[in-house]
């Protein structure tokens, strides 16, 4: 404290000091109540920035974990289906070999496919040591319509086994499976392609081939009328109604 009994002049001086102090302090107070509030809203910032950073974070993890959980209920309907392309190495000609399900063939395709070109390999192959066996199964899986033509091929002049003897072997390569469609009277029509190739069994070379498209119209008759012999060799009554064979265009 001063003496308020100092002269004016004193009395101005100290008074301006004592203003100048009490800015000073105040001035201090502000700067520090302004650090202070600076650093409390920085840290404020800080904790908002780290939850905001913790639910993006927390986002893209469930994101992430979706969609693996999506692929996997998804793994089961993909499926790669593969195309394979066969092209015939003396004609060109290409066809699509599709894979097949066991649900994609019913058991009637099955045994027609299977008939259909054991009945063509019987009726085209020759062999001289197994000509009998195939022709009796082509007789047994004829009708009389189509075993009477083969028979009078066999007894004529011009028969495979006289013409040819152990001299030559005829074999046959399907080339498709058979297209089936509706005949007329229960009769169902196949389409098949094959290649026929005709060789001197006592030369190396590969021999001659050409490639035909047999028509064959079929059904299924009641084996009563067999023996049991027959039987066993066509237990289902296969028989071929009809049978005609042309080059390939």
């Amino acid at each position: 404290m001063w003496d308020v009994r100092q002269p004016p002049r004193y009395q101005a001086i100290i008074m301006h000091l004592l203003r100048q102090s009490i800015m000073v302090k105040s001035t201090r107070n502000k700067e520090a109540e302004q650090a202070i509030e600076f650093e409390v809203i920085k840290e404020v910032m800080y904790v908002k920035s780290e939850r905001k950073a913790w639910r993006i974070t927390a986002g893209l993890f469930v994101l992430l974990l979706l969609s693996i959980l999506a692929n996997v209920f998804l793994i089961p309907l993909k499926s790669v289906q593969p195309y394979v392309v066969q092209v015939d190495k003396q004609t060109g000609y290409s066809q699509l070999l599709t894979v097949l399900k066991s649900k994609d063939v019913t058991d009637n395709q099955v045994l027609n496919n299977y008939w259909l070109v054991n009945y063509l390999r019987w009726h085209e192959n020759y062999n001289w040591q197994t000509i009998q066996h195939d022709y009796n199964m082509t007789i047994l899986f004829s009708s009389l319509a189509v075993a009477d033509p083969y028979i009078a091929l066999f007894n004529g002049k011009d028969a495979p086994d006289k013409k040819w003897g152990e001299s030559t072997v005829v074999t046959v390569k399907v080339l498709s499976e058979p297209i089936i469609s509706d005949g007329n009277e229960g009769t169902s029509i196949a389409t098949v392609r094959f290649a026929k190739t005709i060789k001197s069994t006592y030369s190396s070379i590969e021999g001659t081939t050409t490639n035909f498209v047999a028509t064959i119209a079929f059904k299924y008759l009641p084996i009563s009328t067999m023996t049991a012999a027959q039987r066993l060799k066509n237990p289902l009554g296969f028989t071929v109604m009809s049978y005609q064979i042309n080059p390939e265009l």
